[in-house]
């Protein structure tokens, strides 16, 4: 009977993956736990006999305590499973708590295996190697660059994302111990030196954020936290440094910022409103003492005749008059009118004598001001009073008092005129309110936009367009848009704006301006008849998508060149092929001492060098990786050289000065070529219309002082200069001429993308370039690239492989009938037997009406009917793990690595070499693969 074992873990695919593995072996898994809880329930219930629990479970439980914890329960032994990078206390803590093991993945089937013998006491095992040991397994799955700080302080680099954060690999490091130094930035060293350098037995500790300049020049922001490791009697073992890249987070800061910035400007332009509505209240206060001119005109009609004022107060009417006796403290109500009642609710009778806070509440301030005004005998007014109804309900008045003379007692008395204004301040505040949304919407549109008449005046604008036409608002209003803006972009737009105003149809159209381009909409803004009243201009700078839609159109040629690059290539070694096969062969039938020998590996040294330009045409498209091999660069340069003898007029002098005759490099030979072919290009059509002489010098230096290129280390390295007597560039735009798509030529002479392909490949193979130049006088570029060897005959070269013979009987099938024949007589003179077809069923069909009476299949890929990948699968459903050999002129849906992950036992590149086709033979009949998983483990 199988072992019960109870499986706790936060991420349910480790849990399901162990769980597999126990079913797998007959052991009894049950059910797994994510949390703490859901462990010790399920430990009480199952009473497993063996535990495997990982240190740190789902919502921040901690798995060491929960593992003591089941063993007194239950008593059962337990293994900790190590999928992350759980912090070093924890894993402390963890291996003195006493597992079994310590599992980092890949989970074995057969540890597992041993831990269930071993809780039963059938066997031992011991999986717990030392903390400092599990990071470095557990570094591979962290997304930080973490080494390891002895007590002394010395520095210990480790892995992770050492090479991801900082481009340089843990060995680089480990040869030079001050290089992390040199990488911080000089602002942030003394910040990253307090820490750095600080007591080793101390808390945890963070530094940060600091800038580390990496192996490319580029600035990353990044964090570091220290934290202690310590032994088991409590005693400092040293620090774990985990370093993480937080620019991402350093630029959304520096991004909120920017976007608080901009709110204060928004505050800034709602100030300005506000004014604006002050000013507007300014209007309407002038139209409120218009209406107390007329009211003061009323008042003193009602003081000359009684019975005209006993009239007014009669009658009803939208303003209330109230009569008030300030002789007293409490201001009683003398009078009440009609339009007062109708106001306030309160009939006449109730209120006479009442005080008038009755009205206004406990206005002691209202009051006060009335009997100011009285004691000066002037009348006066109130705006925005706020007053009671009988309902209860307060509304916004306006008052307006006089005094009312008796014939021997002077401002006994005073008449006080109310006005409900409740609904002209609600319609103050929405127009303010209004103004304020519509200025907000227009702010943060992003676009230009200005508000004209119909003679395109200015009456208002964005703050986008004062900064495009860099005036204010204010000095912009009421003046044409001439005064502003010139140009042909204005021009078209006065001409489209009096067609605006004529059809009331909308207008968009777009207009370069110094070196920019523009987007103009013109729409119409009408009043409730459909009349144009005012126009409105929004623009918008649309540089960036003319430049993108530019480098699109750049992209569409590049893929185009790509694809035709891809079929030539097909073809093009599919014809190679019969010609290099049957060279080898009837180089193979001739006796050594034949001059036709000679001639014939001529015709093999042609049909490589005929591969090679193959490569090339890809490489240049993009359609192929580079291959990195040992070359000497003299060729390279003797070649490009010669080609630029054939290509330039003759007003150009070429001179050459090789002086490292056998320097070799490790690198493509076809990238190499592109760089010393693409400056030469350049030099070229910098003295097309002067002539002048173009120098082209290889020789091995010194990494120079100072050396260009972030860090470029010392050492020997191969110096090609290529140089000219032509123009110069200017030097405000020398700092872009290795951006892409930049370029100083005409439209129609170049892409842009000639230097900064060579800046790229330069890189990419741990060089530098520099470039000085003088306008009128000349440019000179400089390639540093690392020597592989002194001298290329120190260099590794390949050996010379011969064709392996064997008996065995092969399945070769090629739409192409001249290669499946120089095949079937290839290896028919080794000694093989051969079944060619140029027909993939009929091939297929051959094989599986009798699978036992072939060896192996050799196959292209790129056939009618069934490609080579199809007929491969074909072949493993009827027998699995058949040796098939894929070969291919050129395809972008096959590579080696898909090849041999689907179970192909080798794959060809075309042309095919004698070899080359019969090493793979041997390889896919001779040599047997393991299976992992139902799949071939290589």
């Amino acid at each position: 009977m199988g072992c019960r074992v109870l499986i706790a873990h936060s991420v349910s695919r480790v849990s399901e993956e162990i769980r597999q593995i126990f079913s797998s072996l007959g052991h009894d898994p049950g059910r797994t736990a994510t949390t703490v809880e859901e462990a010790l329930a399920l430990a009480e219930a199952a009473r497993p006999e063996l535990l495997l629990m990982a240190p740190v479970l789902a919502c921040g439980g901690d798995g060491v305590e929960a593992a003591l914890r089941i063993r007194g329960r239950a008593g059962c032994p337990f293994a900790y499973t190590l999928d992350s990078f759980p912090p070093p206390e924890t894993l402390a803590r963890a291996l003195q708590s006493g597992p079994l093991a310590m599992l980092p993945p890949p989970f074995i089937p057969e540890v597992l295996a041993g831990l269930a013998e071993a809780a039963r006491g059938n066997s031992t095992i011991s999986c717990r190697p030392a903390l400092p040991e599990l990071h470095r397994m557990l570094l591979g799955h962290s997304e930080e660059w973490v080494f390891w700080l002895d007590p002394g302080g010395a520095y210990l680099p480790d892995c992770g994302a050492c090479l991801d954060i900082t481009g340089y690999s843990p060995e680089d490091f480990r040869e030079d111990p001050l290089l992390l130094q040199r990488l911080v930035h000089p602002e942030d060293l003394q910040l990253f030196k307090k820490h750095f350098s600080g007591a080793p037995h101390g808390e945890m500790d963070a530094s940060g954020p600091f800038r580390l300049v990496t192996r490319s020049g580029d600035i990353k922001w990044v964090s570091a936290r220290f934290s202690p490791v310590r032994n088991p009697d409590g005693s400092c073992r040293g620090r774990l440094c985990a370093v993480q890249d937080i620019s991402r987070h350093i630029r959304m800061e520096e991004e909120l910022l920017r976007k608080h910035e901009e709110l204060n400007k928004s505050v800034l332009a709602h100030d300005l409103w506000v004014a604006e509505a002050r000013r507007e209240a300014g209007r309407k206060d002038q139209e409120h003492k218009r209406i107390e001119n007329a009211l003061r005109e009323r008042e003193a009609a009602v003081i000359e005749s009684e019975s005209r004022l006993r009239s007014i107060f009669e009658a009803p009417a939208s303003v209330a008059l109230v009569l008030v006796d300030l002789k007293g403290d409490n201001a009683a109500i003398l009078d009440f009118s009609k339009g007062a009642e109708s106001l306030f609710g309160y009939k006449r009778g109730f209120v006479l004598g009442k005080p008038f806070t009755l009205l206004a509440g406990d206005s002691r301030d209202l009051l006060s001001d009335l009997r100011d005004q009285l004691r000066r005998c002037v009348p006066g007014n109130m705006g925005g009073i706020t007053m009671v109804k009988k309902s209860g309900a307060v509304f916004s008045a306006y008052v307006s008092f006089a005094p009312v003379r008796a014939p021997r007692d002077n401002a006994a008395a005073c008449l006080a005129v109310i006005v409900d204004i409740s609904a002209e301040k609600a319609v103050a505040q929405a127009l303010l309110e209004s103004g304020r949304n519509l200025r907000t919407i227009l702010d943060a549109s992003g676009q230009i936009t200005l508000l004209l008449t119909k003679d395109s005046k200015v009456i208002a604008m964005n703050r986008q367009a004062e900064a495009f036409l860099e005036t204010a608002e204010a000095g912009a209003v009421n003046r044409p848009l001439l005064d502003f803006f010139h140009g042909p972009a204005v021009a078209r737009c006065l001409t489209y704006a009096k067609e605006v105003v004529r059809t009331g149809e909308e207008i968009r159209f777009r207009e370069p301006s110094d070196g920019l381009h523009y987007a103009f909409h013109l729409a119409p803004v009408k009043d409730e008849n459909g009349n144009v009243v005012r126009l409105v201009l929004f623009v918008r700078d649309i540089t960036r998508e003319i430049e993108m839609e530019t480098q699109f159109q750049n992209a569409q040629r590049m893929e185009a060149l790509g694809s035709l690059a891809g079929g030539i290539a097909h073809d093009f070694n599919n014809i190679l092929s019969p010609i290099l096969g049957y060279t080898e062969i009837a180089l193979g039938i001739l006796p050594e001492d034949s001059k036709a020998r000679r001639q014939l590996k001529e015709v093999i040294r042609a049909s490589h060098r005929a591969r090679e330009l193959v490569q090339r045409i890809l490489s240049m498209s993009r359609k192929t990786e580079s291959e990195k091999r040992p070359f000497s660069a003299q060729m390279i340069v003797k070649e490009v050289v010669g080609m630029l003898r054939s290509a330039v007029p003759s007003t150009i002098e070429i001179k050459s000065e090789i002086a490292a005759p056998m320097a070799a490099l490790l690198a493509d030979p076809t990238e190499i070529h592109q760089v010393v072919m693409n400056l030469g290009t350049n030099a070229y059509h910098a003295m097309r219309k002067t002539g002048g002489t173009l120098r082209v010098r290889l020789e091995e230096t010194d990494a120079p002082e100072g050396a260009p290129g972030p860090n470029l280390p010392g050492g020997k390295y191969l110096c090609f200069t290529v140089s000219d007597t032509g123009v110069g560039i200017d030097p405000a735009v020398i700092k872009k001429i290795f951006d892409p798509y930049f370029t100083t030529k005409e439209q129609g002479e170049g892409t842009g993308l000639g230097l900064a392909t060579v800046h790229s490949i330069v890189a990419r193979n741990g060089g530098a370039v520099t470039v000085q130049s003088e306008l009128g006088k000349g440019t000179a570029f400089r390639v540093f690239l690392p020597l592989y060897q002194s001298a290329f005959g120190a260099a590794p070269e390949a050996a010379e492989h011969l064709p392996l013979r064997g008996s065995e009987h092969i399945l070769f099938v090629d739409d192409e009938t001249a290669i499946a024949q120089m095949a079937e007589t290839m290896l028919t003179g080794l000694g093989y037997t051969v079944s060619a077809h140029t027909d993939s069923e009929e091939a297929l069909a051959a094989f599986l009406n009798n699978p036992g009476a072939y060896h192996a299949i050799v196959t292209d890929h790129t056939m009618p009917k069934l490609t080579g990948v199809e007929f491969a699968l074909r072949v493993f459903d009827a027998v699995p793990d058949f040796p098939v050999i894929l070969c291919t002129g050129y395809s972008e849906m096959i590579n080696e690595e898909t090849a041999l992950a689907m179970g192909i036992r080798c794959f060809l590149n075309k042309p095919l070499r004698q070899a080359d086709l019969t090493r793979a033979i041997r390889q896919a009949i001779d040599i047997k693969f393991p299976r992992e998983d139902g799949r071939i483990k290589r």
